[in-house]
């Protein structure tokens, strides 16, 4: 009898387990909207039209899903498109506007209202992500690390998108749930029709504050930074050219140490290699300024990157004694990061 309680008991762990794991099944981004995980989704089909702003019912209805998994807050958007209505499928690149057919997710992480984040999807794929502050005011300079996928049928098409948890700094971020202010809205590109939910609209005074607030599952989010580093010295002065006599009872030697002759060519090769490599580093813009002399250079990576200088000697002046390494030497340290502009 108790061989047999074990049992039941061990079954019961075993199908509670397997429950749990099915529960916190990842849900695959491919536009389909097909796991059971959907199926616990919160569901928002209260959409009407703010441009232009009647506030009547949409002229195709519009259904969006919000749900928080432990690989991030996931959304689905099922838009209903009958054949009747051409579709616009407008490529743009990214961050540029687009009217064509297109859906947006705003998410206000802390719920107060300061900063809200925006992700526009196009139905032809084009993607755009901005943040909102002081209510309705946008700025592109932000590029979130979404994951998402369009599918199209002959009535409806569908837009499934990802945004993980490290996407923003967060208040409480170890709490199991989070309330966060939510909008959705889709604009039919044939007629430049948007419907909103709740019928909030970037087009009035207040804004993010009119957010509807909703609770969502929050799950631990982690996020690894790689800063490549590197680092190039260069003696500028010529070795096999004899050296001034010293002078002086602190033994330092006067005067000036000539050049190498070659280093002028050297340090060209130099600059030209950096202006080779720079630009073919994705997602950075650099400006090289050619050097006054030629000791004197400097170099500009944008993004994430601060100014570098390659210092050198322009005029006569003491020199270091021979127990110090000599100077002067050229460097020049490039520091990148990937990290998301707030």
């Amino acid at each position: 009898m108790k061989r047999s309680h074990g049992l039941l008991r061990g079954a019961l762990v075993t199908i509670a387990f397997l429950a749990s794991a099915g529960a916190r099944a990842e849900i695959k981004i491919d536009g389909l909207l097909t796991e059971p995980e959907w199926e616990r989704a919160q569901v928002f089909t209260d959409f009407r039209v703010t441009q232009p702003y009647t506030l009547g019912q949409p002229r195709h209805p519009t259904e969006a899903r919000l749900l928080g998994t432990p690989q991030g807050i996931v959304v689905g958007f099922r838009c209903t498109h009958p054949p009747g209505t051409p579709r616009e499928l407008a490529q743009t690149p990214r961050d540029a506007d687009n009217n064509g057919d297109r859906v947006n997710v705003y998410i206000d992480f802390n719920a107060d209202a300061q900063v809200a984040y925006n992700v526009t999807i196009a139905l032809a794929g084009s993607l755009q992500d901005a943040t909102l502050t002081n209510e309705n005011q946008y700025s592109t300079d932000w590029d979130s690390d979404v994951e998402y996928a369009i599918t199209q049928t002959d009535q409806e098409w569908y837009v499934e998108l990802l945004l993980p948890w490290t996407t923003a700094g967060m208040k409480n971020a170890d709490a199991p749930k989070r309330t966060i202010g939510i909008a959705f809205d889709r604009v039919i590109g044939a007629t430049q029709e948007r419907s909103a939910l709740a019928g909030v609209s970037f087009t009035r005074p207040r804004y993010v504050s009119e957010f509807p607030k909703v609770e969502i599952d929050q799950y631990p989010g982690s996020l690894l930074h790689f800063f490549p580093y590197a680092s190039v010295a260069n003696d500028m002065v010529d070795d096999d050219r004899p050296m001034p006599p010293c002078a002086g009872a602190r033994r330092r030697y006067a005067g000036t140490h000539p050049f190498s002759p070659h280093q002028a060519n050297r340090q060209q090769e130099f600059i030209s290699a950096i202006a080779t490599v720079v630009p073919a580093i994705p997602g950075l813009k650099s400006v090289l300024k050619r050097p006054r002399s030629v000791g004197a250079a400097e170099c500009h990576i944008g993004g994430s990157s601060r100014w570098r200088r390659i210092h050198s000697v322009n005029s006569a002046g003491s020199t270091p004694t021979k127990k110090t390494p000599r100077h002067p030497q050229i460097g020049i340290t490039i520091r990148l990061t990937s990290a998301a502009r707030p």
